[in-house]
């Protein structure tokens, strides 16, 4: 018997919150039916994602909403903030990042290669990557292959090394000729789009820009598991080669002490990725080897910037990581008070005027939204909110403003 009243106590209760909120609907009718509207629309946002939680990854729907979220806005983003810029205002200060570009293919040859990495590590940088595969064919200069293998077994003990290797077709691991007969550090360079940064292949291998982190000292562990590298402008102290004039006098025209040095082309058509977004003003193509250093400042910027938030928000070069869900629930509730309280001003117009204002107003809260979120969120926090959820949501609001003032006067009758 006591339990069955216990029970009854406990029904009770959510019955009398719900009179208590009936009565206050009565009373306030504007407040009511605004805390109702916005209530059940963030009940509706919320079966709407916890149903998108349930579709696997991959799958069509986890995919569309994905794209809308992360790639359509990010791509978005960039292309507003890099098509306003020019490569003399783009950030310098990169972890001294020093790319190494060879111009002339005539200058690719494994001996004029072997040439370049001697003259570079003579001035002990803090870290050379070899952006170039080198593969093991008998059409190659046999001679040309020894000088370049032998060259690179001099230096390997008195530089901080690493080459690129690759991921073939069919899941083997494709490396240069020398590097595991030299015991060489590597990582692999095959690039998986503009999306969410990959770290590892198959969960073990890193990628040649966190493996470059790692050769660093730095600890990769501490990086976050989904983020977007920073594509804002950057410059990395190009060092061009042209001639063969250029190769002999490397040593003498340029420090390398204490840089981290790439040396690659940013020219090779074979290289070249296509952005679906501005990398600079009107410009949307990118070498692999400018990728791998955008994804290292990236790294870099994240692991230096970390536990202080100050250098967070004036740092061009951290990465863009993902609002957390509370946060997005915290904006959500904000952008819907300020529509549910438009939408119930326009109410109080006549029919016609209300059919015409309100998509012309849905329209510029959608903007000012995405604005917003651009300008400060994105801009100034580096971090990408869930717009998607937002925008979405914004639709439900009308209906749900009539719904919740149907159930008013549906009460007060």
């Amino acid at each position: 018997m006591k339990k069955d009243k216990t029970i009854k106590q406990k029904n009770k209760i959510p019955c009398r919150i719900c009179e208590k909120f009936k009565v206050f609907c009565i009373k306030h009718i504007f407040w009511g039916s605004l805390v109702l509207t916005i209530a059940l629309t963030m009940l509706l946002a919320g079966v709407l994602l916890g149903v998108g939680l349930l579709f696997p990854k991959g799958s069509l729907v986890n995919t569309l909403v994905d794209s809308t979220n992360n790639e359509w806005y990010i791509n978005n983003f960039f292309s507003q903030k890099n098509s306003k810029e020019v490569l003399e205002n783009a950030c310098s200060d990169n972890f001294d990042i020093v790319i190494v570009d060879i111009k002339e293919d005539s200058l690719c040859s494994r001996e004029k290669i072997a040439k370049i990495i001697e003259k570079v590590s003579v001035q002990h940088p803090k870290l050379v990557c070899v952006d170039f595969a080198f593969k093991d064919n008998d059409s190659f200069d046999t001679i040309q292959s020894n000088i370049l293998q032998r060259t690179i077994a001099e230096v390997k003990d008195s530089v901080n090394l690493v080459v690129i290797s690759s991921k073939g077709r069919h899941n083997e691991i494709e490396h240069s000729f020398f590097t595991q007969d030299l015991n060489l550090h590597y990582g692999l360079s095959n690039f998986f789009g503009f999306g969410e940064y990959v770290k590892y292949v198959d969960d073990t291998i890193p990628r040649i820009s966190l493996k470059m982190a790692e050769m660093l000292k730095k600890n990769i562990h501490n990086l976050p598991d989904h983020f977007i590298v920073n594509y804002r402008p950057k410059s990395f102290n190009p060092v061009k080669l042209e001639t063969d004039t250029d190769i002999a006098k490397i040593d003498t025209n340029h420090n390398f002490s204490d840089f981290i040095v790439l040396i690659g082309q940013t020219e090779n058509f074979e290289d070249i990725h296509v952005a679906p977004f501005f990398i600079l003003k009107d410009e949307h193509r990118i070498s692999g080897t400018e990728i791998i250093a955008y994804e290292l400042t990236s790294i870099l910027s994240y692991l230096n910037d970390s536990k202080d938030k100050k250098k967070i928000h004036e740092n061009n070069q951290h990465p863009y990581t993902f609002l957390p869900w509370y946060c997005n629930m915290i904006s959500l509730l904000v952008m819907l008070v300020l529509y549910a309280s438009i939408v119930f001003l326009l109410n109080r117009c006549k029919r016609g005027w209300k059919w015409m204002l309100s998509p012309i107003v849905l329209l510029s809260l959608e903007c000012l939204l995405i604005a917003g979120c651009f300008f400060i969120i994105t801009e100034r926090f580096f971090k990408i909110p869930n717009i998607s959820l937002f925008a979405v949501s914004l639709l439900f609001v009308d209906p749900m403003c009539n719904l919740s003032m149907y159930l008013i006067k549906k009460w007060k009758s």
